[in-house]
């Protein structure tokens, strides 16, 4: 993989998890506060910065050939962090995975 191909995945992974962000969020927009969606939220937001991070410093290495900084392992690590978002965000947007609703802020109560 070329420094290019890296940087171009990993613009693309940092837009979907704001997708998978933006669409968690306005699918349950009255349980915002509910757990399951907060820690969704922050653990792909931490994954995110990664990513970002990650592109960043890419930017500033010279040439294509980035073996001498991602090794395979490296890289299988990005996937399966993407993948972990992923699944994650999917198993969340299940209707019966969400389980509460807030009816003012103090109190939740069953559906």
């Amino acid at each position: 993989m070329t420094k290019s191909e890296l940087i171009k995945k990993l613009e693309f992974m940092v837009k979907q998890i704001g997708v998978f962000q933006a669409t968690l969020t306005a699918k349950y927009p009255k349980q915002a506060n509910d757990m399951q969606i907060t820690n969704f939220i922050n653990s792909s937001q931490f994954v995110k910065s990664d990513f970002v991070t990650r592109i960043e410093q890419l930017k500033k290495h010279d040439g294509e050939n980035i073996s001498s900084i991602y090794s395979e392992f490296l890289l299988k690590n990005i996937d399966t962090n993407f993948k972990a978002v992923e699944l994650h965000f999917k198993t969340l947007m299940n209707d019966n995975v969400i389980k509460y609703q807030p009816s003012d802020p103090n109190k939740t109560k069953l559906r």
